[in-house]
C-alpha cells in the first residue's frame, strides 16, 4: 500500500480541536514514527537479524501480550447505550487473543525464539524503565480513567500511529530477510487496513463523545494522545531524511 493510499485512511475531523490533534500531533508522529531506528535500516535490508529481533520484534511481543485484556476492559466499559460500539469492542478483544501468536511467527522466520515471552516466563525479557512506566501509564488509563481517556490512549495514540512506522518494517521483512506472506500475517493486520481503521474509529469517537463546548475534556485529551505519542521520537536520534 502506498503513502498516498495509506493517507486515505485518515478521517477529516468535524470540529477544530479534533484537527488540531491530527495536524500537530498524529501526522507529525506518523513521520517520527517511520524514521525510528532501526526502521530505515530495516527498510533497506542492512540491520542484522538480531537487531530487528532485539529492538523491534521482541519489544513489540512483550508489548501486545496485554492488548486483549486492555481491548476487553474498554468493551466492558463502553457506555451501556453504544451497543455498536461495545460489541464491536469485545469483538476486537477475541481477535487480539490470537495476534501474539501471529507476530511469533515473524519471530521465528527470523531464528528468534517468543515461546519464553508466550509463556510468561520469568527473565524472558527485560522491559526498558520506559517501557514498564507506559504500560503502567496504559493501565491507569484503561482501568482507571474516564473511557474516552482510555481510547484516546489506545485507539488514537497506539493505532493511528503504529501502522505508519510497521509498514516499512513489513516492506522490508518481505523483500529483504525472505519472509513469507504467512509469516507476516501479524503485519498484515497492524501495518494495515484494520489497525487504520481502528485508528479513524478511535478519532471519530472523540467527537462523538466530548461535547462541542468541553474545551477542559478536549484539552484533557490533547495532553493524554500528546504525552503517549511523544514515546514514538524517543529511544536514539532519528534518522536523516531522504530526498
Amino acid at each position: 500500500m502506498s503513502t498516498e493510499a495509506m493517507q486515505e485512511y485518515l478521517v477529516e475531523p468535524r470540529t477544530a480541536w479534533v484537527r488540531r490533534i491530527r495536524d500537530e500531533i498524529i501526522l507529525p508522529c506518523r513521520e517520527r514514527a517511520a524514521r525510528r531506528p532501526p526502521i530505515p535500516a530495516i527498510r533497506a535490508g542492512t540491520a542484522s537479524r538480531q537487531e530487528i529481533l532485539d529492538q523491534v520484534l521482541l519489544p513489540s511481543l512483550w508489548r501486545i501480550v496485554r492488548f486483549p485484556e486492555y481491548v476487553a476492559v474498554l468493551g466492558a466499559r463502553c457506555p451501556t447505550h453504544d451497543w455498536e460500539m461495545k460489541t464491536k469492542l469485545l469483538q476486537n478483544a477475541y481477535e487480539e487473543c490470537e495476534h501474539p501468536l501471529l507476530l511469533a511467527r515473524a519471530i521465528r522466520a527470523l531464528g528468534g525464539d517468543p515461546d519464553p515471552i508466550l509463556r510468561d516466563e520469568p527473565g524472558a525479557f527485560q522491559p526498558t524503565r520506559d517501557m514498564l512506566a507506559r504500560r503502567d501509564w496504559v493501565d491507569h488509563f484503561v482501568y482507571q480513567r474516564p473511557w474516552i481517556e482510555g481510547i484516546a490512549t489506545l485507539q488514537v495514540g497506539i493505532e493511528a500511529i503504529a501502522p505508519y512506522a510497521l509498514k516499512p518494517v513489513w516492506d522490508g521483512l518481505a523483500e529483504h530477510y525472505g519472509l513469507s506472506d504467512d509469516d507476516l500475517v501479524w503485519f498484515h493486520i497492524h501495518a494495515g487496513e484494520v489497525e487504520m481503521r481502528h485508528g479513524n474509529e478511535g478519532i471519530l469517537l472523540l467527537e462523538k463523545y466530548v461535547a462541542d463546548d468541553d474545551t477542559a475534556l478536549q484539552e484533557r485529551l490533547n495532553y493524554v494522545i500528546d504525552f503517549w505519542t511523544s514515546g514514538f521520537s524517543a529511544g536514539g536520534p532519528l534518522a536523516p531524511k531522504t530526498a
